[in-house]
């Protein structure tokens, strides 16, 4: 939400807190008639539903689109209204307006001054998703900012600089960070992924065995262990690793990896150190 309202920083009402005051001030003003009654109805029965079932807001937004014709409604019977010398409508609407964003705005889930650091590394995965790298390390660097030492923010960055082909720095990055947290076997088989990118099969091979050893049955680090193997040349013993993983692992994400290499290695076509 915080990130929304960076967008109307004088009201800092975003979501419900711009569409609710405006609905409400919008039937206020249009109670008389039937079919606002009605509209009125609706978000009534969809917020019930919400409330009865205790979901998440997303449930909640088919009401906003009521809300919305509520505020135009009013709002377009206002203007006819002042048009031709009726004032009160119009008074009505803004004051009760006036009074429900104060209301919203005062609220207990006010909107904090900053957002949360997690939503920064959430919209720079949603832009590394949609095909903007820079956009989304920008937003890495926003959260990197606040806190120099946020965990997800550096696997994050990590993550994006092997996508975009900056293996050495994202190698880099990697190894100081696991020499800060050596607990986690994902990462460590992010770096090993790293230093076969960058022709080290050995140190890849070693980092892989550190991931097994913290969590045995991490299907990524095997598939990459032996293929680590195969680059030192080693194709007896990778070879039995990959049939031994499909057999065990036939549905594993990591399956068709496995299988590509493998073929590969069957075809003489894989390529050693």
């Amino acid at each position: 939400p915080v990130l929304f309202a960076e967008s109307m920083p004088i009201l800092r009402v975003p979501g419900w807190g711009l569409w609710a005051p405006l609905g409400l001030a919008g039937f206020a003003t249009l109670c008389r008639r039937k079919d606002a009654r009605y509209l009125a109805a609706l978000v009534a029965a969809i917020f019930a539903a919400s409330v009865l079932f205790f979901v998440a807001a997303r449930f909640r937004l088919p009401a906003a689109s009521f809300l919305l014709v509520l505020a135009g409604g009013a709002i377009a019977e206002c203007t006819r209204g002042v048009r031709h010398g009726e004032k009160r409508g119009a008074m009505t609407f803004v004051a009760w307006a006036a009074a429900l964003f104060f209301l919203f705005a005062a609220n207990p889930y006010a909107i904090p001054k900053e957002p949360w650091i997690a939503s920064y590394v959430m919209v720079a995965e949603a832009e590394r998703d949609r095909g903007e790298p820079v956009r989304a390390m920008a937003w890495i660097d926003r959260a990197l900012a606040r806190d120099p030492s946020y965990y997800p923010a550096h696997r994050a960055r990590i993550d994006l600089l092997r996508r975009v082909g900056r293996f050495a720095e994202a190698r880099d990055a990697a190894e100081e960070l696991a020499a800060a947290a050596p607990g986690d076997a994902a990462l460590h088989a992010e770096l090993g992924a790293l230093r076969d990118l960058t022709g080290d099969p050995n140190g890849a091979f070693e980092e892989f065995n550190r991931a097994l050893a913290l969590d045995p049955n991490f299907d990524a680090a095997l598939v990459h262990r032996a293929v680590a193997l195969a680059r030192r040349g080693e194709f007896d013993a990778s070879r039995v690793e990959l049939l031994r993983f499909l057999e065990e692992r036939p549905r594993s994400p990591e399956a068709p990896r496995a299988r590509s290499v493998l073929d590969a290695i069957d075809r003489g076509t894989f390529p050693s150190n």
